[in-house]
């Protein structure tokens, strides 16, 4: 379809979408033609909610019916585990569109009007929100909502600086989905988005089940899924690489430094918000939500008998209002994946925007050279890097790595690479060295590496804050302002004192004091950062850092 035509349909049809990147929950939207009507697809979303085969819990599990009902979701107790208190569909609870433009070549903007209906779940749900969809040609496009780039007029929302490879906006010559914000693309419809995949009429995506929930502290979307089978939203350790949904299971997706074990969902080190989707005729897609918050993804689905398997704690009191911010970022119930024949996925937030990618491949290695011709590359490793290391935490001085390296020797094991850790360093400090016990670690360093052996140590952003003068590495940091403060009109700890240290946000880490923690999407920090390595570095010829928290 041509740029003329393409407009033309969206503007009387259904805005016809091509291509293969969705993008999270920023709503970027590319339109299709839909011809179900409205009244048959909520119909449908109610009755599926009404025998339990979608619902997504609202509220606390242990909620009553009053507090449910007052708040505008639904109550109907079942057996067989669902929630009795679950979200009403889209046409009660979410948006409708007010307004829909058609600017630049393959971009779209909605004005979307808060329904009166919709459940108070969370404080503040934002009234007003402005939704960007960006067409990138035939295989990816993007939503964007910030209050859901979906932007809440003039409000100013956090997204992550990421360098995106993004090409210029233009419109699809040839479709390849169909996108459609409403049953019947008409103004003053409830805000849905549908994405179909044109040549097999696989719907991918479905917001209509749950609505949409855009609040301050609280960003949620729900939608079926074609197939159940899903990979990806990491990072997290697994059994396969196939999402499970043979039991309720939690994916909180950020990063912390938790070391995988078996059996555990909990969240790694890695935060990745994409998930890929074989759908039955082995068609593949993705879809990435750009956001750096705390988020978490619930999988549900439905079983033979029709009832969804839920945990006793699916949400816990994740939707309470009181409990938003406590029990999303320190609860494991963030997510949770419960695999039926009809598999679904909810997607939630504390913060920033939705911003999301759609790519639709529509071959599997296709949706991955899609999505890493959107992030970018990973950076090449030095062939070295790649060999056989050997390090662990709680070396007490330096003979006893000499003798790891004497005794892997011996035995005929090759070794490319000796590690350190934080433990040689003077009481945990970074940039320093434990002159009682390493004092010798910087002659050792060097004969290893004349010998074709490399050596790395850890660094850890936690910069020790209360040594005052003492430590140079925080006088220097304190100087050029490198660190994150706490933000706002906020009532600062120790009476208001915050311990001496000012507006800086502390916090206790390796260092055996109160820490400080460098704000990396400073340029200033960067450049001291960089700088403090330098100076290290004259001390200890490492040859690469690992960066721990």
């Amino acid at each position: 379809m041509g740029r003329e035509a393409s407009k033309k349909s969206c503007c009387r049809h259904h805005p016809r979408l091509q291509r293969y990147v969705l993008q999270p929950l920023l709503l970027v939207v590319m339109v299709a033609v839909v011809v179900v009507p409205t009244t048959l697809v909520f119909l449908r979303h109610k009755a599926e909610l009404a025998a339990s085969k979608s619902r997504i819990s609202c509220l606390a599990v242990d909620v009553s019916e009053s507090e449910c009902t007052s708040s505008g979701c639904l109550w109907s107790p079942i057996e067989g585990g669902a929630p009795s208190c679950y979200f009403p569909p889209a046409d009660t609870h979410g948006y409708r569109v007010l307004d829909r433009t058609y600017t630049d070549p393959g971009i779209w903007t909605l004005q979307l009007g808060l329904l009166d209906t919709s459940a108070k779940v969370v404080p503040e749900l934002k009234q007003e929100l402005v939704l960007e969809l960006t067409q990138y040609g035939d295989a990816m496009f993007r939503v964007r909502k910030a209050c859901m780039q979906i932007r809440v007029p003039g409000e100013e929302r956090f997204e992550p600086p990421v360098p995106l490879q993004l090409p210029v906006p233009q419109a699809p010559d040839q479709e390849l989905y169909d996108v459609a914000f409403s049953a019947d693309d008409v103004i003053g419809q409830v805000f849905t988005l549908v994405v179909t995949r044109k040549d097999s009429g696989t719907v991918i995506f479905d917001s209509g089940l749950g609505g949409l929930t855009y609040a301050s502290q609280f960003l949620q979307v729900a939608t079926s899924l074609p197939s159940s089978d899903v990979y990806g939203l990491g990072e997290h350790a697994h059994a396969s690489f196939r999402h499970s949904f043979a039991s309720p299971i939690v994916y909180p997706i950020f990063a912390r430094a938790q070391p995988p074990y078996p059996g555990s969902t909990t969240n790694l080190y890695g935060a990745h918000p994409v998930y890929y989707v074989i759908e039955d005729d082995t068609h593949a897609h993705a879809v990435l939500w750009l956001n750096s918050n705390a988020m978490g993804d619930l999988f549900y689905s439905i079983n033979t008998m029709g009832d969804l398997i839920y945990s006793k704690n699916i949400m816990g009191d994740m939707f309470s209002s009181r409990n938003i911010m406590g029990d999303l970022l320190h609860s494991e119930n963030i997510m949770e994946a419960e695999l039926i024949p009809k598999p679904g996925l909810a997607l939630r937030a504390i913060g920033g925007v939705m911003d999301l990618f759609f790519l639709l491949g529509p071959a599997p290695n296709s949706v991955v050279q899609q999505y890493a011709q959107l992030v970018g590359l990973p950076a090449m490793p030095p062939y070295w890097a790649l060999g056989h290391h050997i390090g662990r935490l709680g070396y007490n001085n330096t003979e006893e790595i000499r003798d790891v390296v004497s005794r892997t020797r011996r035995n005929g094991i090759p070794q490319d690479v000796q590690h350190g850790d934080i433990d040689i360093m003077h009481h945990n400090l970074d940039f320093t060295i434990d002159n009682d016990n390493f004092s010798q670690l910087p002659e050792f360093v060097k004969k290893i590496k004349d010998e074709g052996v490399k050596f790395m140590t850890v660094l850890d952003p936690a910069i020790n804050a209360e040594l005052g003068p003492d430590y140079e590495v925080h006088v220097r940091g304190v100087a050029g302002n490198v660190y994150v403060t706490w933000g706002g009109d906020v009532e600062l700890p120790d009476g208001g004192n915050n311990y001496g240290a000012g507006d800086l946000l502390l916090g206790h880490a390796r260092p055996d004091n109160r820490s400080a923690f460098a704000d990396f999407l400073r340029p200033a920090t960067q450049t001291w950062w960089g700088d403090e390595i330098l100076r290290f570095r004259d001390a200890l010829q490492f040859d690469g850092l690992l960066i721990v928290s």
